[in-house]
Formats: structure tokens, sequence, C-alpha cells
């Protein structure tokens, strides 16, 4: 790929991460309810996982995902049945008399933010 090419997308793909998004929010609830340090790990992830997206883009996954009509849909069940899980999840969260969701269980590691954070990058590119 000419340089000049490789550029252009690489400054693209930075304004378009920085666009604010699914991604941003996500980064930012993680920063309100454990901290700046725990934004930074799940940042960090986010970026290992829109990596490893690339990666399996430029290996043809997503061609072969493309061409098969039901793997596609497999893949989109899954991703609705995590989201539901995540939404089970947030409704049965213990509620203080504020309204505000009690934080429950022990405090993440910064390998857990940061796995945290790779997980909606490779599972969900759509959302971008």
């Amino acid at each position: 790929m000419p340089f000049d090419l490789w550029v252009s997308f690489t400054v693209a793909a930075a304004v378009l991460a920085v666009a604010p998004g699914p991604d941003n929010l996500f980064v930012l609830l993680q920063s309100a309810m454990y901290g700046a340090r725990a934004g930074i790990f799940v940042t960090l992830g986010l970026c290992v996982g829109v990596f490893i997206q690339t990666l399996l883009a430029a290996f043809g996954v997503a061609a072969v995902v493309a061409a098969s009509p039901t793997l596609l849909m497999i893949i989109q069940l899954c991703g609705a049945a995590y989201l539901l899980y995540l939404a089970w999840g947030a409704w049965r969260a213990p509620v203080g008399q504020d309204g505000e969701v009690k934080e429950k269980g022990p405090r993440l590691t910064d390998f857990q933010l940061w796995r945290r954070g790779i997980f909606p990058a490779v599972y969900y590119p759509g959302l971008r």
C-alpha cells in the first residue's frame, strides 16, 4: 500500500475513533464508575479490540462472514443475547435510595478493565 494512502487511512480512522459513539460512552461510564485509571485501561482495551478487528478483516474473515448469511445471523444472535444479558444485569442491579446503582462485587483489576474494553470492539464493530 502506498505510504500516502496509509497516512490518509490512519488519519481518517483516528478522526472516526474520537467521534462520539457507543465506545466513548462506554469509556465515560467505566470512568464514572471506577475512576480515570479505569477509563484509560478500558480505552487501551478498545484500541486492542479495534486492532484485532482490523486484522480479522485483513485476513478475510469479513469476506467469509459476508458470504455466509447463516454465519452472520448466528453472530448477530450471539451479540443480541449478550446485550440482553447485560440489560438483565443492569435491570437487577441494586439501587440505593438516591437512585444510584450500588457497586456490587470487588473493584475490577486493571486487566479486567482492559479485557472489558476489548470485547465491545471485537464483537460489536457495527456499533461504531
